[in-house]
């Protein structure tokens, strides 16, 4: 049964409210570090920015649409909670790693849109849309890239050992279920592959 335009339409504005209500309450939730999510931003931008206008304009274009930025928040959060003085600036180091977790997880969503087949993320064409793949990937990768920079100049080695490891993982989850494919897999390896692939960097 064919589903009726005015419901549609009602079902679409149901879901816009939605995403409006939780954008609205995640923006409360990032108020106490508005300040240093900008300073992430403008980080991301500068890290990807390149020198040949066209490497700059692919490279450039995973970024036009920010995500949540849950990841870089949930990072300066567990930093300022573990610092003995909470009222001192939040140091450069954790805005780097912040940079560099944001670098990471956005770098591997490129590739998973690549192997995912997608069109679209966050509502603009993905990198593999307006071209060919062998681009798309090298675009991931020098986002991967960027974000080791950035690691090995401002962070101590026992930082980056971790999502150096994470980072490892997330690559060894995907070649997990590309070689599982559409075979039914057991709920063990299910569990590995959803712990590599997401739950590691979140944790």
């Amino acid at each position: 049964m064919r589903s009726s335009p005015i419901r549609d339409v009602k079902d679409r504005q149901r879901e816009d409210s939605a995403a409006m209500a939780a954008g609205a309450s995640i923006t409360r939730v990032y108020e106490p570090i508005g300040q240093e999510l900008l300073q992430v931003q403008e980080n991301v931008r500068s890290a990807v920015r390149a020198e040949d206008p066209a490497v700059d304009e692919i490279v450039g274009r995973v970024f036009r649409a920010p995500g949540k930025l849950l990841r870089p928040a949930l990072t300066i959060f567990a930093g300022r909670a573990a610092m003995t003085d909470k009222t001192a600036p939040t140091p450069n180091a954790l805005i780097q790693l912040a940079t560099a977790v944001e670098l990471i997880h956005n770098a591997s969503l490129v590739h998973d849109d690549i192997l995912d087949g997608a069109s679209f993320r966050r509502e603009i064409p993905t990198l593999n849309t307006p071209h060919n793949t062998h681009v798309a990937v090298l675009a991931g990768d020098v986002i991967f890239t960027q974000a080791f920079f950035l690691m090995t100049r401002h962070l101590k080695p026992d930082t980056i050992e971790p999502l150096t490891r994470v980072t490892a993982g997330m690559c060894h989850a995907e070649i997990m279920n590309e070689v599982h494919g559409n075979r039914r897999m057991d709920f063990a390896t299910y569990l590995q592959i959803i712990k590599l692939k997401t739950a590691a960097l979140m944790s």
